[in-house]
């Protein structure tokens, strides 16, 4: 509130000023408090790490198990240029971290890592106490409104939310932070990505990542809530035939289509599916085996049970009301193995490897929100953050041109980028400590 603010003036307490409360600014935060800088952290809001609390689940999965090399390819946008990032500071590293500060991690069979306790309240305090440790100032409901480079560093001004008073019940007055030192984490909010480009930075478009599929389609009636384990899920292009095949489980649900399968394919294909304003058919592989395999298995269920309907008995792992649905597709309710002619077992195995769905619109991933677009990568440094344009300017997790699919990697990015922002400050000569100042 605003008294905290009125008496951080007073203190003049900074040097550092990190603008955003999520996963990257706590990491940098803590990281540049190391050498005994005064950091400061401002967050529009009135509660820091929301992403953490809300993701996973409320598990909060905080990377993905995974070596250098196989943690860049979860990357659409970006990924190509972290090997040296991921290297200082990658899974493992970040794994030990937690660690060391109180909280083991748990690796899942598909390589995701969560807290051992399942709870990202966990991680959430576990980051707050860390700050509060290295003697981070946390100031919340405090909305920056402009970023600008003066002598010796930068202003960075701010203005307590509305309806906020101070200690004589008044609405406070915007202030600025004269520092050294900045790191923009604000994730990809706009008025951080113009402060950037005022400051000669070079802005990719965003658009929207990790998304679900609105389908509306017979083949999905009633079926929400089943998953298909396998599937390889592709977007199909007018131009380019099928492109980004994507593998993992696909999710049926009341609006479509979501799961790991789908949100990989939305990740990889973001621009492509803007490009079309997210109407375009996608083709499920529901076994996520060629066609000429599906083929040869069910001519071989043909000839062991030829008195069989063909509705009846699903290829596993599909449901049987999948199943149903899909051989509906091709052939009538009592069709039986026997009256099955090579032909028709080449459709139905086509139906099963090459369901064509019309996608509609998107629908947001609830446990995840990302996009892509942000800063370009050639405008800083990979292995520290700083801006190559503006010397002592930093950027910590979405607001770069980065964007991972789910699992893990957007986090990741978000510790890797914050702490080796962080770190860098902190191994800069100590400034001189520059004060808080009313407007």
């Amino acid at each position: 509130g605003a008294t905290r603010l009125e008496s951080c003036c007073r203190a003049k307490l900074a040097s550092v000023v990190v603008v955003g409360g999520g996963p990257a600014g706590f990491f940098a935060a803590i990281a540049a408090a190391r050498s005994a800088q005064r950091v400061l952290i401002l967050e529009s809001s009135s509660k820091v790490l929301h992403k953490v609390i809300i993701s996973g689940g409320g598990r909060c999965n905080v990377t993905h198990d995974a070596d250098t090399d196989a943690l860049l390819r979860g990357y659409p946008r970006g990924g190509h240029a972290l090997g040296a990032a991921f290297a200082l500071f990658g899974t493992r590293e970040t794994r030990d971290w937690f660690a060391q500060h109180g909280v083991p991690t748990m690796v899942e069979e598909d390589g995701r890592v969560f807290p051992a306790s399942n709870s990202s309240a966990t991680v959430a305090l576990c980051l707050e106490r860390a700050a509060h440790k290295a003697g981070v100032l946390i100031t919340r409901q405090a909305k920056v409104t402009d970023v600008r480079q003066v002598h010796g560093g930068f202003e960075v001004a701010f203005a307590p939310r509305a309806g906020t008073l101070s200690s004589a019940g008044r609405a406070p007055a915007e202030k600025s932070v004269a520092c050294t030192h900045v790191v923009l984490a604000s994730g990809s909010a706009a008025p951080a990505l113009s402060w950037a480009r005022d400051l000669g930075h070079t802005i990719v478009p965003q658009t929207p990542s990790l998304f679900s599929f609105k389908v509306q389609s017979p083949l999905l009636d009633d079926l929400q809530g089943t998953t298909v384990p396998g599937c390889i899920v592709s977007l199909r292009c007018p131009a380019r035939g099928l492109v980004h095949p994507s593998t993992g489980p696909v999710l049926i649900t009341h609006k479509g289509i979501s799961g790991p399968g789908v949100l990989r394919l939305s990740a990889f294909a973001a621009r492509d599916f803007h490009a079309v304003k997210y109407k375009a058919d996608v083709i499920v592989n529901w076994l996520g085996r060629s066609p000429q395999a599906v083929e040869e298995e069910l001519s071989a269920l043909r000839r062991r049970q030829p008195g069989w309907l063909v509705r009846v008995h699903p290829l596993p792992p599909l449901s049987r009301r999948l199943w149903e649905r899909l051989a509906d597709s091709v052939v009538s309710p009592d069709t039986r193995w026997s009256s099955m002619s090579d032909d028709t077992v080449a459709r139905l195995a086509s139906a099963v490897t090459s369901c064509t769905l019309q996608v509609s619109g998107k629908t947001p991933n609830s446990e995840e929100f990302v996009t892509a677009g942000g800063v370009a990568l050639d405008d800083m440094c990979l292995t520290t953050f700083e801006s190559r344009h503006c010397p002592g300017l930093y950027f910590a997790g979405e607001i770069c041109d980065v964007d991972g699919i789910t699992g893990g990697y957007n986090f990741q990015f978000a510790w890797t980028s914050g702490l080796l922002a962080g770190r860098h400050i902190a191994a800069c000569k100590k400034p001189a400590r520059p004060s808080l100042t009313l407007r």
